[in-house]
Parts: C-alpha cells; structure tokens; sequence
C-alpha cells in the first residue's frame, strides 16, 4: 500500500510541477478580472470565472489563467493608450452572444492586441459587433513580507 502511495505521488509531482512552473510569477500591474460570459481567446474558448492575466515583461507574451491553474498563452501587439486608464480592463468584440477577446490594457497605460481568430473573422462579415469592456482589479504583491499574492 505504501509503495502504490509513493509511486501515485512520484506520478502527480512529475505532472504537477512543469505545469506551475510555466505561469509567470505575478509582476505589479498583473491583474484579476471576473468574466460573466463565455469568450474566445485566439482560438480557446473560455468559461464564465474569475482570470488572472499575467504580463511577461521580456515580451508580449500574456498568460490568462482560470483561477491561476488552467492557463492560455497569448501572444499579442503592443499598443499605446492615448491617455493611462485608471484601472485595467479587457475590451472584447461581441456579436450577438458570442465574445471575442481583443484588447488586454493595464494601469500603466500598456495595451495589447490580440489576433482575430478565424471564426471571429467570419462572424464580422455577417453580423453587428460591439465593443465590451470589463474592468480589473489590480494584483496586490507582498514580495517583502513572502505573503501570497491578494486583490485591492
């Protein structure tokens, strides 16, 4: 019985393990938004939950991850705000019932664009689209303390 244990165990960490070590450590301006609505992001759909959104500062890469464990890696263009927002937010294109994920912009006024996925190009031939926002709320780091990471 011990031995079934600790093989089970050896299997979940080899598992368990490469998965964490892939989400980005959480950098200030990374932020947490709740998403009432079934969306696309590239070509991933996503449910309904709470997201966190990590920033690799390196590069444009994103990470959106449901409750910090499933994550989508995105890839997207910067661009600039014409004005810093005083919170982060994410726009999405919307048409009729289904939403798409377009912009992902953060408190320091940096925004990114996504690419539009091949269903979402068809779509914006055929039917009216409409700009969502959803507003975020910043990711609170205690790195001198060792806390985890909360919300404000």
């Amino acid at each position: 019985m011990r031995t079934q244990f600790s093989i089970l165990s050896a299997i979940l960490i080899l598992f368990v393990k490469p998965a964490a070590a892939q989400v980005y450590p959480p950098e200030p301006g990374d932020f947490k938004v709740t998403a009432p609505f079934d969306f696309v992001v590239e070509k991933q759909a996503l449910s309904p939950g709470n997201y966190i959104v990590y920033r690799e500062k390196a590069s444009n890469k994103l990470q959106i991850c449901e409750d910090g464990v499933l994550c989508e890696t995105v890839e997207a263009a910067a661009i600039k705000a014409p004005k810093i927002p005083g919170q982060p937010k994410m726009l999405f294109s919307r048409y009729g019932d289904k939403h798409f994920l377009r912009q992902i912009w953060f408190s320091d006024g940096t925004g990114f664009e996504l690419s539009a996925c091949p269903l979402e190009s068809d779509m914006d031939r055929t039917g009216k689209v409409e700009a969502v926002y959803l507003a975020a709320d910043v990711l609170c780091i205690h790195m001198s303390k060792g806390l985890p990471p909360s919300w404000h």
